[in-house]
């Protein structure tokens, strides 16, 4: 079986490296500081513009770039907000389908909460006013919040909000694609972030950029929005939603929306700002102690040797699968690692200790060897499908947190301890992802090893799996599996 009828049957698994994000905030005490009149007459003015709108919607694009001592990366995320009077309500991320969404059809209002797999489900308020988006609703761009608090008609009745208005300034104009924009320059939340909201003469928002940068990492994320409808028809489709199949229905959630405003409700009732804030990375202790362990059971080995065996079987659109793609992983200190694609032979990323060869599809690349397999530059593409052997790899070089988009599904992981399958106990790390796939990675936990990987496809009776076979640790390894023989037809190109 070739690579490109595996990666056609298999594109969901790939997508456990996709990027997902967690938003903690911590909410600080309310202030009493004063708002400049300069920057509260331009709020004032917003809020004027947007409350007596009838109709609202816009689509909105969220890119952001971080830097941080666990890696760096780009992540893009789509949102839509709608309101069409009276109660009638839409914001959701519509990244995936398993994103925040908090929907009101004028019957019925739906608040999913995607970090808890939870939803809550009410009458739908008489008005959009009824709808307290401050404490029950979890928004990240910040732009698209403010646009949702002046649509009920009060921007300070966030106290996040009001206390980056107490800090803000107005900026020099600019003018971008020929329209001229008022800055708003607020500092906001508990990380200081420097936020740029873009006001035009209309005293609408169009565009947010949000900083953040101190020793250590760099946080850069502009919100910018599009499509934008005033007072026109909306598209009722606009406002139907169905919460995730297996998503749990809860009368109330039953914790705080964001860590730490337990606390602050124990103190007396403040309100707590929806605002989630752009993302820190934080890693759940039970996921981080499970990849630590793995990672100090691999980067201690001397050697090592797999065989991986990928599968896919069931029924894809009506049709029977069973096929299969062979693998091998090899590794010998201190430079020597090898991945390829045993059935044919199109994919190997080779490092033999003087030469790095990286091929795929018909063009390399050829580095010189590093010093150190840590320092060889692996990528997610050069492992499709076999999610495993790619964490594997990372592990042997003591690098499993160095991928940000790895980092991002490990940010949404679960680790379920003492899961029994054929007769043996397993930690088993379980991914929720887009799209309702079902992907699960067993260790041992006797030797915190990666045993074998699967994943159930969607709305498919097909399961994928990729075990491990001829496991060798601290063995000796065959030179011919640190060699690769370069089809004649291959072309060298500077980078893949």
């Amino acid at each position: 079986m070739s690579l490109s009828i595996t990666r056609t049957i298999t594109a969901g698994i790939a997508l456990v490296f996709a990027v997902g994000w967690v938003r903690p905030g911590v909410c600080a005490p309310p202030t009493t500081h004063p708002i400049k009149p300069e920057v509260l007459a331009l709020v004032k003015q917003s809020t004027e513009a947007y409350k007596k709108l009838k109709s609202y919607s816009a689509d909105v694009a969220l890119h952001t770039d971080f830097v941080s001592q666990k890696g760096s990366g780009t992540i893009d995320r789509q949102y839509v907000l709608a309101l069409d009077r009276a109660n009638r309500f839409c914001y959701r991320d519509l990244t995936d389908k398993t994103s925040t969404a908090a929907v009101s059809d004028g019957k019925k209002f739906v608040n999913y909460n995607s970090e808890r797999n939870q939803y809550t489900e009410s009458p739908a308020p008489a008005d959009y006013k009824g709808i307290n988006i401050v404490d029950d609703v979890v928004f990240e761009p910040l732009g698209t919040y403010m646009i949702a608090l002046m649509l009920q008609g009060d921007a300070l009745a966030d106290k996040d909000v009001r206390e980056g208005l107490e800090k803000a300034t107005i900026g020099t104009p600019v003018v971008e694609n020929g329209k001229k924009w008022q800055l708003l320059h607020m500092i906001f939340g508990p990380e200081a972030d420097s936020c740029d909201i873009y006001i035009g003469e209309d005293h609408l928002i169009g565009k947010s950029t949000t900083k953040r940068k101190d020793d250590n990492s760099k946080f850069d994320q502009t919100e910018t929005l599009s499509n934008i409808k005033l007072d026109k028809p909306i598209d009722p489709a606009v406002f139907l939603y169905t919460p995730p199949a297996n998503a749990v229905k809860v009368d109330r959630f039953q914790e705080a929306q964001r860590p730490g405003d337990a606390i602050l409700i124990k103190r007396g009732g403040v309100s707590l700002a929806s605002y989630g804030g752009p993302p820190s990375i934080s890693f759940d202790k039970n996921v981080k102690q499970l990849i630590d362990q793995a990672a100090a059971a691999y980067s201690k080995l001397n050697s090592y040797y797999h065989v991986a065996i990928f599968r896919a079987k069931g029924t894809k659109d009506g049709k029977k699968v069973d096929q299969s793609a062979k693998f091998s992983l090899a590794m010998v200190r201190p430079n020597k690692l090898a991945f390829k694609m045993i059935s044919s032979g199109s994919v190997a990323a080779v490092c033999d200790g003087k030469t790095f060869t990286d091929y795929r599809a018909g063009e390399y690349v050829q580095l010189a060897a590093p010093s150190t397999i840590k320092d060889l530059h692996l990528e997610q593409d050069d492992f499709d499908p076999v999610a495993g052997s790619y964490l594997i790899a990372l592990l042997l070089q003591d690098k499993a947190f160095a991928d940000p988009k790895l980092n991002g599904i490990l940010l949404k992981a679960t680790v379920h301890k003492g899961i029994v399958a054929d007769s043996k106990s397993w930690d088993a790390l379980d991914f929720p992802m887009p799209d309702g796939l079902s992907f699960v990675l067993s260790f041992d936990p006797s030797t915190h090893l990666l045993a074998w990987a699967a994943a159930k496809v969607p709305d498919q009776d097909l399961v994928l799996t990729e075990t491990f076979q001829e496991v060798e640790l601290n063995k000796d390894v065959a030179s011919s599996e640190f060699t690769f023989a370069l089809p004649a037809t291959a072309k060298r190109v500077p980078k893949l």
